[in-house]
């Protein structure tokens, strides 16, 4: 977190507090979102004294985060089952911090952290995240650092936003990708026709007009690509 020591942080499920302790030795403003109504208690009395500290008890999926003590740095061990979700809650809020260190899953971190089709772990929310963020590998985390150790394993990473510029709406590239990842075993021009509701000539125009093969696999598309289509066949 070096360079962003001044600002404070958002603690996405803080637990029992050792990372929050951690965070308080080095800011002077932690903010922790815990669900667990039983832990916040413990919270409140662990870190009484810090006057930089405050808990709320609620869902990380609905929380909205503070545009008046922004920019935030945001912390968290995302719960595995819904990581995903948060993940593009923060991003849609995504004016409001400017970096998140966050805590998978590995294959999901392996997912978040894919930047191109050349990589094997580019997915449909590989394309999402990039198309949003710069993201660093910061790395895994072993089992044995829990109690009780997990069956899995975990990641780190690390995301600052983008500046948007490619000027569409986030749902509406989050369309194009749901088309273009749904049948990985059909060619994306099966895949468009599918999903898309344009003639089939219009399809195959826009493919030609962006010099794209339409017999490709559509994980082989890149961010500016999705773009490209996204603009072509869901915006004209």
């Amino acid at each position: 977190m070096r360079g962003l020591e001044g600002q404070p942080v958002l603690e996405i499920g803080a637990g029992l507090g050792d990372l929050t302790a951690a965070l308080l030795t080095r800011r002077d403003r932690v903010l922790a979102v815990e669900r667990d109504r039983d832990l916040v208690p413990l919270l409140r009395e662990r870190f009484a004294d810090a006057a930089g500290f405050e808990v709320v008890e609620t869902n990380a999926l609905t929380y909205t985060i503070s545009e008046e003590e922004g920019p935030w740095t945001v912390v968290g061990n995302l719960p595995y089952h819904i990581s995903s979700r948060i993940l593009f809650h923060l991003l849609a809020q995504r004016s409001v911090w400017s970096r998140a260190v966050l805590m998978f899953q590995k294959e999901v971190a392996q997912r978040v952290a894919a930047t191109a089709p050349e990589s094997p772990h580019w997915s449909g929310l590989s394309a999402r995240v990039a198309r949003l963020c710069t993201v660093q590998w910061v790395g895994e985390v072993s089992p044995s650092c829990f109690y009780p150790p997990p069956k899995v394993d975990s990641a780190v990473v690390a995301l600052s936003p983008r500046p948007e510029a490619d000027g569409l709406a986030d749902e509406d590239f989050s369309e194009m990708v749901r088309v273009v990842f749904a049948e990985r075993r059909k060619t994306l021009r099966n895949n468009l026709k599918k999903g898309i509701p344009r003639p089939i000539e219009e399809i195959d125009a826009a493919l030609g007009g962006l010099g794209i093969d339409p017999r490709i696999r559509g994980e082989r598309l890149s961010v500016e690509q999705l773009s490209d289509l996204t603009k072509a066949l869901i915006l004209n």
